[in-house]
């Protein structure tokens, strides 16, 4: 299981399945309980792997740290409620990894979570659009200055190299105001709403991300 949270949550409870090994057709391990012969363990990068004290839980408990249950043997055969430690999700790192093991026909469950810091996309947006109407202000140098600049987009979404700077500076505008950000994409909406530019991002393992050139939207 892979996951994305923000650092320094606290509180998560995850609902794994937990399958048999037994099994020839993929059902899922019933009858497991915090004391019954598995393990868990953490590791977050640049640290030694650290064991996870398992406790009790109920299905509808509150939050505990290391608190395991299962839902139902009968009905959900196979999910378990795992409650995550909150110090694992402290912030100063990328991600941490979690595996849960050791129990008869019980495979090494894994879990990758990716510590990605939460955004305010809302405030930004309205900051920046401040910011740029302040700039338009600022440099406007006539009556026919930059308030006569229409708000039209590059004709060419893919032809960023030819830009000139009304076009540019529209594409930054809405760069600004009318975008969003996925963990392998960035996108440009045009006015209406419509997709308009992307722009692929990559991450070197190490938390810094770098971003493609423009080109259309499909």
């Amino acid at each position: 299981m892979k996951l994305q949270v923000a650092p320094g949550s606290t509180d998560l409870s995850l609902l794994l399945f937990i399958p048999d090994t037994s099994s020839l057709v993929g059902e899922g391990l019933t009858g497991l309980a915090y004391n019954t012969g598995f393990t868990a363990y953490y590791v977050r990068p640049g640290s030694t792997a650290l064991p996870i004290t398992l406790v009790n839980q109920t299905v509808t408990g509150a939050h505990t740290d290391g608190g395991f249950v299962e839902i139902s043997a009968t009905n959900m055969p196979g999910i378990y409620r795992f409650d995550v430690p909150d110090l694992i999700l402290a912030a100063g790192v990328r991600s941490v990894a979690v595996m849960l093991k050791g129990a008869d026909n019980m495979p090494p469950i894994p879990l990758e979570i990716d510590l990605a810091a939460e955004v305010d996309a809302t405030r930004i947006s309205d900051e920046a659009a401040t910011l740029l109407n302040l700039l338009v202000t600022a440099v406007k140098l006539a009556e026919d200055g930059l308030d006569a600049i229409s708000n039209e987009l590059p004709a060419d979404p893919d032809d960023y190299e030819n830009w000139n700077w009304r076009e540019g500076f529209n594409w930054w505008k809405q760069r600004f105001v009318r975008s969003s950000k996925s963990l392998s994409a960035f996108l440009v909406r045009s006015n209406n709403g419509a997709p308009f530019t992307t722009q692929e991002v990559t991450d070197n393992g190490s938390g810094n991300e770098t971003l493609g050139p423009p080109s259309q939207a499909s």
